[in-house]
């Protein structure tokens, strides 16, 4: 059929067709031999369609704000939008997935591998999140106030909130966990290994307690009309209160008791010394905590000036140092 608008039809063989129209905004229809159909539209906005072989279909349409799509092989998708904010999602091999969105506060999107996922998003206050390997993620978030959350290998978890008064969490193995927060009348809160705890309390009249092992407990009270009490080991208690008319008491081993009441209504703790693994050095001038020394694998140093703890070492697998300046912490923990 010829003429403006006419239309062309063509059957060939048994049952193969071929359709094809002309004119504007005409329709190109192919269809060749055992169903294979070849669709073509053209013009603005236009649609292109190809069917290949044995249900092996691609699509293409082009223009503004255009979509491809493209199937390969068997069940094989590969689909592609291009423009402002586009969508850009790649599908290959066997159930592996690409995604990726370009733009402004665009997401990066990255399936690679069998389960193996990679998620980034960019920007002011951007998220970027990376799956690496066996369950292996790494959380990444950026900005004032931000947070960073870092889990490494199997159950391992490191999570670290940053900023004023921010908290500092750390875990590390299966049941290890460090804590801290920072601030006026902050906390500073460690536990390492089972059951094993250091809780630290900084600030006026602040309390420092401290856990260690089953049934080993250091608790530390302090400021004006302070209380110190330490308790270590069965049975063996340490107790000092110190200030106006204060008490120093030390009971150490089983029914070894030393008690010291010092100063007329003020009382100034100077030297403290332990052995054998207990405490080994306790060091004070003007009412507050300036040295505590340890061995073995207990507390090496401890320094304090003016309610604020300036200095932690500790040996082996412990915390071995903090620092305590305004509103900078420093913490690094030993192999």
């Amino acid at each position: 059929m010829n003429g403006a608008g006419c239309a062309m039809f063509i059957m060939n063989g048994a049952g193969c067709v071929m359709f094809i129209m002309n004119g504007a905004c005409c329709v190109m229809l192919i269809m060749n031999d055992d169903g294979c159909v070849m669709f073509i539209m053209n013009g603005a906005g236009c649609v292109m369609l190809i069917m290949n072989a044995a249900g092996c279909v691609r699509l293409i349409m082009n223009g503004d704000s255009c979509v491809m799509f493209i199937t390969n092989g068997a069940g094989c998708v590969m689909f592609i939008m291009n423009g402002a904010g586009c969508l850009m999602f790649i599908m290959n091999g066997a159930g592996c997935l690409m995604l990726i969105m370009n733009g402004d506060g665009c997401v990066m999107f990255i399936m690679n591998g069998a389960g193996c996922v990679m998620f980034i998003m960019n920007g002011a206050g951007c998220v970027m999140l990376i799956m690496n390997g066996d369950g292996c993620v790494m959380f990444i978030m950026k900005g004032a106030g931000c947070v960073m959350f870092i889990m490494k290998s199997p159950g391992c978890v490191m999570f670290i909130t940053k900023g004023t008064g921010c908290v500092m969490f750390i875990m590390k193995g299966a049941g290890c966990v460090m804590f801290i927060m920072k601030g006026a009348g902050c906390v500073m809160f460690i536990m390492k290994g089972t059951g094993c705890v250091m809780l630290i309390m900084e600030g006026t009249s602040c309390v420092m307690f401290i856990t260690k092992g089953t049934g080993c407990v250091m608790f530390i009270t302090k400021g004006t009309g302070c209380v110190m009490f330490i308790m270590k080991g069965t049975g063996c208690v340490m107790f000092i209160m110190h200030g106006a008319s204060c008490v120093l008491f030390i009971m150490k081993g089983t029914g070894c008791v030393m008690f010291i009441m010092k100063g007329t209504g003020c009382v100034m703790l100077c030297h403290v010394y332990h052995e054998r693994g207990r405490l080994c050095h306790v060091h004070h001038e003007e009412y507050w905590l300036c040295n505590v020394h340890h061995e073995g694998y207990w507390f090496c140093h401890v320094y304090h000036e003016r309610y604020w703890l300036c200095h932690v070492h500790h040996k082996w697998y412990w915390l071995r140092y903090v620092m305590n300046g305004g509103s900078c912490v420093r913490v690094i923990c030993s192999s």
